[in-house]
């Protein structure tokens, strides 16, 4: 089982809904065998599953995140190339006669980035790897998207990395080569915390520029935020991944792995990584 393999299992099991199921299931298995304890793990699964996917708490949580870094309101002048994040693809035959195209979030931020490439002029680098039945890659279907549907004229595909630091370990490389010195990041404001946590971590300067902003719905608001939601729910386990990764990056990475790599891990904890305008 690869390591991304690895991490999805795990992710099933232990994010919601998974480990809530997970708390039913042991609530089954003790109902009989001890009764005080399976009134306890039924009130505790109930109330994860109430409280994950209450969209009061889901986008609370998510807030913390998306609001560490504003909107970017125009293209600062030291920036030299804009560099967009992969978000996977659906597979299977489709409407448009292909057996892949780009994910909805994939769609968001390379909608968003061709935006600032024509407004700017800037080159644009695309990144992600082919799922793992060796179709074409994230990257290559955000290329196609760029050069075909929005007109941008020089798109540069990144297409090894399979996770947001590996994103940044070979945009690093390929900025390098090209002479590129400072981007415009391109991701979801949900995102963007552990995306600049990463290219920190290999000596990048980035200027954020968030995108799709995680809201709640006409229906996820005013009362409604206080009732069940499977948004909020979904929301709330992109938000914990979120969360997860980060401190993954933060510790594994700094203690563990960084001197595999030519820049010194405390640049996690050091200056912000941002660029100023």
């Amino acid at each position: 089982m690869t390591h991304i393999q690895t991490r999805d299992l795990l992710e099933s099991l232990f994010f919601p809904p998974g480990i809530i199921i997970l708390l039913i299931a042991l609530v089954l298995l003790t109902a009989t065998i001890k009764p005080r304890f399976f009134s306890k793990l039924l009130f505790y699964a109930m109330f994860l599953l109430w409280l994950f996917s209450m969209p009061a708490f889901s986008y609370w949580i998510t807030d913390w995140l998306q609001n560490q870094y504003p909107a970017l309101n125009k293209i600062p002048p030291g920036a030299d190339v804009i560099v967009a994040l992969g978000a996977g693809q659906t597979r299977g035959e489709n409407e448009f006669g292909n057996r892949a195209m780009l994910g909805g979030e994939a769609l968001q931020r390379a909608r968003y980035a061709g935006y600032l490439a024509k407004k700017s002029g800037l080159p644009v680098i695309v990144t992600g790897a082919a799922p793992r039945d060796h179709a074409l890659s994230h990257a290559r279907l955000m290329q196609e998207f760029l050069t075909r549907d929005m007109g941008v004229r020089r798109v540069l595909i990144e297409d090894q990395s399979t996770t947001t630091f590996e994103n940044a370990r070979y945009i690093a490389d390929l900025m390098r080569r090209h002479g590129f010195k400072k981007a415009v990041l391109v991701t979801h404001a949900w995102h963007m915390p552990r995306a600049v946590d990463a290219f920190r971590f290999f000596d990048i300067s980035v200027y954020p520029a968030p995108t799709a902003r995680a809201r709640p719905d006409t229906t996820e608001t005013g009362y409604y935020a206080w009732l069940p939601s499977a948004r909020a729910l979904r929301q709330s386990e992109i938000t914990l991944h979120e969360l997860v990764g980060r401190l993954y990056y933060r510790f594994e990475y700094y203690t563990s792995r960084a001197q595999e790599y030519p820049i010194h891990g405390a640049r996690l904890f050091a200056d912000s990584g941002v660029a100023k305008t």
